[in-house]
């Protein structure tokens, strides 16, 4: 863990439990100085999706000339609240990098326009659904339903692709080419050149986890030695 002290002034922290804190528009804010694009986009996305502020308040809470401010801004462009999980917010911006346009939260209706089923992303002009398929869908209780939940949206017309984190990460050329093939688009390597710059200096990388901890090391960090750092580079 490491303890950053915040420059806010004391009008602007919030009281929770007796303890004075950043509010988390601030909070995303100060960020910002230190997360790269998809890592910043995931907490904004969680954020908004938990209700916790608004982009309003984002937005609102900007001072000039902050540090981040660029990275801020450019996330703030590519944020969106519906996303549910981590997951699915960094399939998506592989998809924006792309410039694939998607649906977040598809609604699936029947024949008597009830909605039936919602899919993490739709690729739009196509029936294609992309999804992110995490651990739990092992799970045996969870796999019958994912099969049923299959057959049905197949009856309404919809096919869905699911896709796990390692594919998203060192396979995202072949996500990319599958969304192609969909929307009858010719194949274009050039099309992942901004996603390996953006997955890169990520910390889904471990160049982008050792950046982030260099750039860590100048707050204050109460626990001392490699097994800290080890605990901090798991998280």
């Amino acid at each position: 863990m490491y303890v950053a002290r915040s420059r806010a002034r004391l009008q602007h922290l919030v009281d929770m439990a007796g303890v004075p804190v950043l509010p988390v528009e601030l909070c995303l804010g100060q960020l910002a100085e230190d997360l790269r694009l998809i890592d910043l986009v995931v907490a904004i996305d969680s954020a908004l999706h938990r209700e916790l502020c608004s982009l309003d308040d984002i937005i609102a809470a900007i001072r000039p000339r902050q540090r981040g401010l660029p990275v801020l801004r450019r996330a703030l462009a590519l944020c969106d609240g519906r996303s549910e999980s981590a997951w699915e917010t960094i399939l998506r911006l592989l998809y924006m990098s792309a410039e694939i346009e998607v649906e977040p939260q598809h609604e699936i209706r029947n024949s008597q326009g009830e909605v039936v089923a919602r899919g993490d992303l739709r690729i739009k002009g196509t029936n294609r659904l992309s999804e992110y398929d995490g651990a739990y869908h092992r799970d045996r209780a969870q796999h019958q339903d994912d099969l049923k939940r299959e057959k049905m949206l197949s009856r309404l017309g919809m096919q869905r692709y699911g896709y796990i984190a390692t594919e998203i990460v060192h396979e995202a050329g072949q996500i990319v080419r599958d969304a192609e093939d969909v929307c009858g688009l010719p194949h274009s390597p050039q099309r992942l050149g901004t996603w390996l710059t953006w997955v890169t200096e990520s910390t889904l990388t471990w160049d982008g986890k050792r950046r982030l901890l260099r750039r860590l090391h100048r707050y204050t960090n109460p626990l001392r030695g490699r097994g800290a750092r080890r605990r901090i580079a798991r998280v």
